[in-house]
């Protein structure tokens, strides 16, 4: 063990202390409630999530690569502990460096999954296949960021949670003033007496954006940002969204979360809470509020509290008459049901983070001066039918925390002339009140290549598609997604108005294989003896398409099971498929011997 960089087990050596002085270099961008400088980073981030001294070290040592192109002295590590610098350090490596008097188990205790380390995602380990002593240790990226000074938060977490700064924030008259600053010197009080505890705001009485402006403005009020979340997402995202808000010392806001007590996602988000920033909004799900606002759970008990209402008569809800123009759409899909190929999803994970960070580019970054059209955020879905493009509109739709609202052009084109561009103009106003999501399905039935002009009738049509570009253009509001079945129908010039064209193409045996293991329930679950390859490779189907076979087989298996839960057979998907290729005047080409027939056995070499 070298002496010179070890010292009872904290690495305090002249290469350490160099490395810390970099990685401390000027204040942390957010400050806490006394405005009090920010020590080094690494300093913020062991008091932040509570590191003991060895916990420190593994993490240093961990970032090490990272650290050593620009912390020459970084590299003294690395020869050090024999791991060159394109190498991970093991924990080996890392225990003969700097474990001292430290007993092995407890040094193997740190790295454990529960410990702080690899619970707030700090660092991870390489394959899990290798005795621990062999594991590399990996410093996940965007704390090597911070470590370094950054502030930007991972692409992962921006894909969950969107940022809300102090200089953004609302002001406010009237009632709702009275109400913020009542809100202010809760959290005021709250800074005073704090003592390790943190303060739960529950909202209520306001829209999602309402109440989220409001939570804005709070913050604001100490010089803090705001992340805002949502309850639905994954427990991994959850704990890199809870890791950016103490990092960046932010408030969070949760939105959607349903009463205490009354589903076990919700009685997790608040177990969790209880590690969070030290304030956090609480905004019930929009079905449940105002009739059941939330309750305080147990598991808060021992945290500050406080209930606010957001005065109705100065925080209206937008007024529009969409619903008797369009057909409102509630959306129930998740991010998680999405089966696309990873192009596709990341093309509208764009749409979605360009509606987000709309105002902030358009107005705080003065882009909003330099576009008279084209300023709002507009998407062209083409592909055959059943292959994801409403469950997509719908998936947006709840990850903006946006009303869906989808038009049928059966119920506004009409034989009169001027009549459809009157109605088009209607929709678009009432969006724009709406600031809602709003998907033209089926959009083949009102054009085609406009070049294509065979009669009067085809010389009116082409003004209404005109017309519609130019609505398209004006929309600044609302996000407007147009859906069509048959890309060649669409000329270029068309789609050059849209700031998103995204193709969904039929699924791949890959990801019919995921559409087949997806479409089934815990409580309804397709048997074990059913081979998923054999129906993805047989039955060419659409997603749509297999979720009927699904659904109708579900249906199959309960019926004759006495009315009762239980596995979906292959007799059952058969069944089900056939009726479904049948409305496609396919024939059947599988049948439940083949959907359960043994794979052969590997042949070994002689």
């Amino acid at each position: 063990m070298n002496a010179t960089v070890t010292i009872a087990g904290n690495l305090h050596a002249a290469a350490l202390e160099t490395a810390y002085a970099r990685m401390g270099r000027g204040a942390a961008r957010f400050r806490g409630f006394e405005s009090e400088e920010a020590t080094s980073r690494l300093r913020q981030i062991s008091e932040t999530f509570s590191l003991s001294a060895i916990e420190q070290d593994l993490l240093l040592f961990a970032a090490a690569p990272e650290l050593a192109p620009a912390i020459p002295d970084a590299r003294a590590l690395l020869g050090a502990a024999g791991c060159p610098p394109s190498n991970f350090p093991t924990v080996q490596s890392a225990y003969e460096l700097f474990g001292g008097d430290v007993d092995w188990l407890e040094f193997r205790n740190a790295l454990r999954e529960d410990a702080a380390l690899r619970h707030w995602r700090l660092l991870s380990l390489t394959d899990s296949g290798d005795a621990m002593p062999m594991r590399g240790l990996i410093a996940d990226p965007r704390i090597v960021e911070f470590l370094l000074g950054g502030e930007m938060a991972s692409e992962r977490v921006c894909r969950v949670a969107r940022w809300r700064a102090p200089a953004d924030a609302r002001e406010y008259s009237g009632d709702m003033a009275r109400v913020l600053g009542g809100t202010i010197r809760a959290l005021e009080w709250f800074s005073r007496a704090a003592d390790g505890r943190r303060i739960f705001f529950a909202l209520s009485g306001g829209s999602p954006a309402e109440m989220e402006e409001f939570a804005q403005s709070v913050m604001a009020s100490v010089g803090m940002p705001l992340l805002s979340t949502n309850a639905s997402v994954a427990p991994a995202d959850r704990t890199l969204v809870l890791r950016e808000s103490l990092l960046a010392r932010a408030g969070l806001l949760v939105h959607d979360l349903p009463p205490a007590a009354q589903s076990e996602s919700a009685d997790e988000w608040y177990g969790w809470l209880t590690q969070a920033s030290p304030v956090v909004f609480l905004a019930p799900n929009p079905n449940d509020a105002p009739a059941t606002p939330i309750a305080r759970p147990a598991a808060l008990e021992q945290h500050a509290w406080v209930r606010v209402t957001l005065p109705a008569s100065v925080t209206p809800k937008p007024q529009h008459k969409l619903g008797e123009l369009a057909q409102r759409i509630v959306s129930i899909a998740t991010w998680e049901d999405l089966v696309l190929p990873l192009d596709v999803k990341s093309r509208l994970e764009d749409l979605c983070r360009q509606a987000h960070l709309q105002q902030t580019v358009l107005v705080a970054g003065g882009f909003g001066r330099k576009l008279a059209r084209g300023r709002g955020v507009t998407g062209l879905f083409c592909g055959p039918s059943g292959t994801g493009k409403t469950m997509a509109a719908e998936v947006i739709a709840q990850r903006l925390q946006r009303e869906l609202y989808r038009v049928d052009f059966a119920r506004i084109v009409s034989k009169y002339i001027g009549e459809t561009e009157k109605n088009l103009r209607q929709i678009f106003t009432e969006a724009e009140r709406a600031r809602c999501v709003l998907f033209f399905d089926e959009a083949d039935a009102l054009f085609g290549k406009r070049t294509e002009v065979r009669d009067s009738h085809d010389r009116y049509a082409n003004l209404e598609v005109s017309y519609l570009l130019q609505l398209f253009e004006e929309a600044e509001n609302a996000v407007v997604l147009l859906a069509s079945n048959r890309r060649q129908s669409i000329d270029d010039a068309f789609a050059r108005r849209f700031r998103f064209v995204v193709d969904f193409p039929m699924p791949n045996a890959a990801l019919r294989r995921e559409l087949w293991r997806s479409s089934f329930s815990t409580e309804i679950p397709l048997d074990g003896s059913v081979r998923l390859d054999v129906l993805a490779e047989r039955l060419q189907l659409s997603g749509a398409s297999i979720r009927n076979i699904a659904l109708a087989a579900a249906f199959r298996a309960v019926s004759e099971n006495g009315d009762a839960p239980g596995p979906v057979l292959a007799a059952h998907i058969v069944y089900a498929a056939r009726r479904e290729l049948e409305k496609l005047s396919s024939p059947m080409p599988v049948t439940a011997s083949d959907l359960t027939a043994l794979l052969p056995a590997k042949r070994t070499a002689r």
